[in-house]
């Protein structure tokens, strides 16, 4: 085991003798065995220890161990103390997964604060199993079955390829000591339960059922590898992500139904589910306007493109009293200066230039309200808001995050679209007020 831990340390994760290595270190016997082998390297490494004060003295022996860990290996010891009941309360989460905040933002710490380069984790062939059933029965995904990754950014985790067998025999032969925690018996965990009821009729159905995962996780990695190159393509070419919104090119994934796996790989990201993507696929050849939405995104089947942007979150009304107040807008979305001269239009439609002398206080920023009217420039006769919006075929998304801004009671510009004919500059212009929002 030795051997081809250390062959994995140079070929697989490529360390260098100069790299600082900490070590996740819970008392167990995962973790004690991977301070043991990692002794017998040539690789310097610190030990961190989390105590997260649930279970008594058995916590506080648990932390004493880990100390005494350290000073036999001579490595630096880092340790910290923190409920992770009581922040599960505070967070309004599950305590494993405030055990699993407080943890990694402490190793994170450590790291960052003496220079580590990478944290290594004891996590095994058979957690890694656990982790994919649970993922599986929670999300349904095929990405699920592939277990906990070996590396993730500067986090290694060197005994993954290793079964828990394995470990079990290696702490055995070289009479190594752990603490054992009692909770890893109780069924009030899931893991626990997929532990002790599922992986015994596993084994039973396939003894090499470990073999078996994985093959298919490494199988699973690979896919995960050519996905991520293909969305990556797909980025360049027919996902356009912009400043304000996502354009997914509708015609490619009707002419070429393969980039539907693209299409859900990128949806993922967002934290779209299946069925709403199976409700996309079915949107594609039908009318325009169906619309679909996360906690954060909301995205819109318009005619030639699914549009995706953020969730409208209406701001607080931004109003301008006075003149003088245009000077103090550093830290605004509205920009604003007087011109005195050489007035002229710019093309930018975040960009209004109103005649000055027409504008009545105070000046007022909002989202458009059914109802509102305005007279476009160039037209006779006022128009609706909201006719105005359909006749530039703006999709609903944008419709949505529309915002007007008013002289008083009047509408002077829909912005980022078209000031009022009302209040543009002319020949007897003496000052305009030029406005950009962004």
């Amino acid at each position: 085991m030795l051997e081809h831990f250390s062959n994995l340390l140079k070929t697989r994760y490529r360390l260098k003798k100069k790299n600082r290595l900490l070590i996740a270190v819970s008392g167990g016997i995962d973790s004690v065995v991977l301070c043991d082998l990692l002794s017998k390297t040539d690789y310097e490494f610190a030990i961190a220890h989390v105590n997260f004060l649930l279970r008594e003295e058995d916590s506080e022996k648990d932390e004493q161990f880990v100390k005494d860990l350290s000073k036999r290996f001579e490595v630096p010891f880092y340790a910290h103390r923190e409920n992770a009941g009581i922040k599960a309360d505070e967070w309004k989460m599950s305590v494993q997964m405030a055990a699993r905040k407080i943890r990694y933002e402490f190793f994170e710490q450590v790291m960052n604060n003496f220079n580590y380069d990478y944290l290594l984790t004891a996590h095994h062939l058979d957690d890694s199993f656990e982790t994919a059933i649970l993922n599986f029965i929670k999300s349904g995904t095929y990405s699920s079955i592939s277990g906990i990754p070996d590396i993730n950014n500067n986090i290694i985790r060197p005994l993954i390829s290793f079964s828990k067998k394995d470990i079990e025999e290696y702490a055995s032969k070289t009479g190594l000591n752990w603490r054992e925690d009692k909770s890893n018996s109780s069924l009030y965990y899931q893991r626990n339960v997929v532990r002790h009821k599922i992986v015994p009729v596993a084994e039973e159905i396939n003894p090499s059922y470990l073999k078996t995962f994985s093959d298919a996780s490494n199988q699973m990695h690979l896919l995960s590898f050519y996905l991520e190159s293909k969305l990556k393509e797909a980025k360049s070419d027919w996902i356009q992500e912009k400043k304000d919104a996502i354009s997914i090119n509708i015609s490619r994934l009707r002419n070429k139904p393969e980039e539907l796996l693209i299409f859900w790989e990128y949806l993922k990201t967002l934290k779209f589910n299946f069925k709403q993507f199976q409700d996309m696929v079915k949107s594609i050849n039908s009318e325009s306007g169906k619309s679909f939405y996360t906690e954060e995104y909301m995205c819109v089947k318009d005619r030639t493109n699914f549009i995706i942007t953020l969730r409208n979150k209406i701001a607080e009304e931004l109003i301008i009293e006075k003149p003088e107040d245009l000077d103090h807008l550093e830290n605004s979305s509205i920009k604003a200066n007087h011109l005195k001269k050489d007035f002229r239009i710019e093309k930018n439609n975040n960009v209004a230039i109103l005649d000055a002398g027409l504008i009545t206080y105070p000046l007022k920023l909002r989202p458009w309200q059914e109802g509102d009217k305005f007279q476009p420039l160039g037209m006779k006769g006022e128009k609706k808001i909201s006719d105005f919006l359909i006749d530039l075929k703006v999709p609903l998304n944008f419709k949505k995050n529309q915002y007007v801004l008013l002289s008083g009671q009047d509408i002077v510009w829909v912005v980022g679209q078209r000031i009022s004919e009302k209040y543009r500059i002319t020949d007897n212009t003496k000052q305009a007020l030029r406005l950009e929002v962004s």
